[in-house]
C-alpha cells in the first residue's frame, strides 16, 4: 500500500480539520481512521476519497503535529502511513481560541500541523446601543481575570476612565453616553499588570456592522452614535452631535 496522500485539506473555523485522502492501491479498505497525538477521526468513502473531519486541540505554546492514517484492509491487516501533502502550506485562525493553525509540509513530504496560540487580546462579542449609553460585552483570550481592570475611553486627547466588570474570562462595560463628546472613541483593557489591551474584533472578521442610533442625553440634546470595527479589528464609537428639527 502507499502511504496517503491529501488531495485536499483545509482548517474549517480555525477548529476543525477537514481532509480528503486518496484510496490507496493495494487491498480493500474496510475501515481508515486519521491520527494526530491520540486523537482518532474516521474516515468514509466518497466519490473515490477517504473524507473526515479532525477537531483540533487548543494551544498554550506552540506546537507541531505529525498526521497519521490507519487502515484496515479485507485481509485484516492494519497498516499505519504518514499523511503526504500536496502542497507548502496554508492557515487559518480559531474565532474562539485565536490559536492559529498553519499545513505543511514535514521534512520528508508528510502533512504538518504547526499551532501558535494567540497574544492576549480583549475580543468583542456584543455590542448593543441602548437609550442612554453603549453596552459592550466580550472575553479575554490568553488572559486570566486580571486585577484593577478598567476601561479607558479616548479620543484625540480626551481621556475617561470606565468601570468593567470582569468574571470567568468575560467582560462587560457600559460606555454613558453623556461621556461621549464628538469624535471617534477608542476603548482600550487596563490592567494593575500586564499589557494594555485594545477591545475589539482581533481573531475573527471585524466586517460587522452595527447600526446607527440618536441618544439623547439631556433636554434638547441628541447624540448620533456609530458603532464600527477599524481596518485592524479595533472597535470605535463615532458620535456627533444631532439637530432636533422643528
Amino acid at each position: 500500500m502507499t502511504p496517503g496522500a491529501v488531495a485536499d485539506a483545509l482548517v474549517l473555523h480555525g477548529a476543525t480539520l477537514n481532509v480528503r485522502v486518496r484510496l490507496p492501491r493495494s487491498g480493500a479498505v474496510e475501515s481508515a481512521q486519521l491520527l494526530m497525538d491520540g486523537r482518532a477521526a474516521e474516515l468514509h468513502r466518497r466519490d473515490g476519497r477517504l473524507t473526515g473531519a479532525l477537531r483540533l486541540p487548543t494551544a498554550d505554546a506552540p506546537s507541531r503535529h505529525r498526521l497519521v492514517l490507519r487502515v484496515v484492509t479485507s485481509d485484516g491487516r492494519t497498516r499505519e502511513r504518514p499523511v503526504r501533502a500536496p502542497f507548502t502550506s496554508a492557515s487559518a485562525r480559531c474565532p474562539v481560541t485565536g490559536v492559529r493553525f498553519t499545513l505543511g509540509a514535514a521534512p520528508f513530504g508528510g502533512l504538518r500541523i504547526s499551532s501558535k496560540p494567540s497574544e492576549p487580546c480583549a475580543q468583542v462579542t456584543g455590542v448593543v446601543t441602548g437609550w442612554t449609553g453603549v453596552t459592550v460585552s466580550g472575553r479575554l483570550i490568553g488572559l486570566a481575570d486580571p486585577c484593577g481592570a478598567r476601561v479607558e475611553l479616548s479620543s484625540e486627547g480626551a481621556r475617561r476612565r470606565l468601570p468593567v466588570s470582569v468574571l470567568g474570562g468575560r467582560f462587560r462595560l457600559t460606555v454613558p453616553a453623556e461621556v461621549l463628546g464628538e469624535g471617534s472613541w477608542r476603548l482600550t483593557l487596563v490592567t494593575d499588570v500586564g499589557p494594555r489591551l485594545p477591545i475589539g474584533r482581533h481573531v475573527d472578521d471585524p466586517a460587522v456592522r452595527y447600526p446607527a442610533r440618536l441618544v439623547a442625553v439631556g433636554p434638547g440634546r441628541l447624540v448620533r452614535i456609530q458603532p464600527h470595527y477599524s481596518e485592524r479589528g479595533r472597535l470605535l464609537l463615532s458620535c456627533s452631535d444631532h439637530e432636533e428639527t422643528a
